[in-house]
């Protein structure tokens, strides 16, 4: 009669590893484990970032690698995985299998959260210059920001530890919008909000926050008139266009003219940026731009673009962002839409009280 599997102990194997008495076939059987763990995490709270990763049913799972890929690298001072480092510097320490659980569930949710945000910084700049934003009104105020089971929160002052539930992403997407549009008392009247109609903590999620500004940026944010509120949606489209119109003639005056690529490759190529330029407005540029030519192209393998088209792909992608942010920062000064606000804060450190200003008029 064959006996039954044994049950993979995460708190025997947590010691094995601190105490290096493992074999490579145990420690990626445990990196895999955590990589499914990694990769239900996103799925479960990051619906909205597909944009983020390539359409194929191993991106999540791409993702949840890259991110607790660092947990393995070794530590500079000791030569141990920051893993283990990790391990023996827990508080309290890890003492039974449902301990262990809870610590390698808070220190993947914790490195998801960081590796989302840069590829979110990354791939999206008005994203990017949103966070920027939100940090300043973090720092001018009487608030913090905190870590709670992975995931980055603002909190008050008087509240930085959080010992209650927390709001969920599908109840934040349900406050009234017309919270978010009083720039002056925004995170206050998130607070009050949450503290008088809600039984949550008191702490706003600062991705959610960030996607919901984005959101409301290219929608349907309420201005001073509806002339103002229609000048804002062309705005960003502006924006966009002009940095799409720079690499496409840049695609021409370096590349086509000067016969480094032919009239079908330059026909492709433009698609490829159109495309790009596209989700640019509807939620971040994805990290994998293979994606973006492939389809106009027959046959083209990872491999023949990584040899044929990567590089000059990569440049214009890179112009493009650049473009794009430049045209934030010096884009009309008198329009005080929230895409001119939160170029400002990139401003020196020096001009940070002119932006304020400029930010709450």
């Amino acid at each position: 009669m064959p006996t039954a599997p044994e049950v993979f102990s995460y708190y025997k194997f947590l010691q094995d590893l601190s105490a290096n008495n493992y074999n490579k076939i145990e420690l990626d059987n445990f990196i895999e484990r955590l990589t499914k763990i990694a990769e239900s995490y996103i799925r479960y709270n990051y619906s909205r970032i597909k944009r983020l990763v390539n359409p194929s049913q191993n991106s999540f799972k791409s993702i949840a690698l890259e991110a607790i890929t660092p947990l393995f690298l070794e530590s500079h001072y000791n030569n141990q995985f920051i893993i283990v480092d990790l391990i023996k510097n827990w508080n309290p320490p890890i003492r039974s299998e449902e301990e262990s659980l809870f610590f390698l569930n808070k220190i993947i949710s914790n490195r998801i959260e960081q590796h989302i945000s840069l590829k979110l910084r990354e791939s999206d700049p008005l994203f990017s210059k949103l966070l920027n934003c939100i940090k300043y009104l973090i720092r001018s105020g009487d608030y913090c920001k905190v870590n709670y089971l992975g995931k980055a929160y603002i909190t008050e002052g008087s509240n930085k530890k959080i010992d209650w539930i927390v709001i969920d992403d599908n109840e934040f997407q349900k406050i009234p919008s017309y919270l978010f549009y009083e720039k002056k008392v925004l995170l206050r009247s998130l607070f009050e909000y949450l503290k008088t109609e809600t039984n949550f903590f008191p702490a706003i999620p600062l991705n959610e926050l960030i996607f919901k500004l984005k959101h409301i940026s290219q929608s349907d944010f309420v201005y001073k008139n509806s002339h103002e509120e229609v000048a804002e949606q062309i705005e960003i489209d502006e924006t966009v266009n002009t940095g799409l119109k720079f690499i496409e003639d840049k695609l021409k005056s370096a590349y086509y003219d000067k016969n480094k690529i032919d009239q079908a490759e330059y026909k492709n190529f433009k698609k490829a940026l159109n495309i790009l330029a596209s989700d640019l407005r509807n939620g971040g540029v994805s990290s994998n731009l293979y994606t973006y030519l492939h389809p106009h192209f027959d046959d083209l393998t990872k491999e023949s673009y990584q040899r044929n088209y990567h590089n000059i792909f990569e440049y214009l992608v890179k112009l493009f962002k650049n473009k794009v942010t430049e045209e934030l920062l010096i884009g009309k000064e008198t329009s005080m839409t929230i895409l001119s606000v939160i170029a400002l804060d990139l401003i020196a450190l020096e001009n940070e009280i002119l932006e304020v200003i400029s930010f709450f008029c």
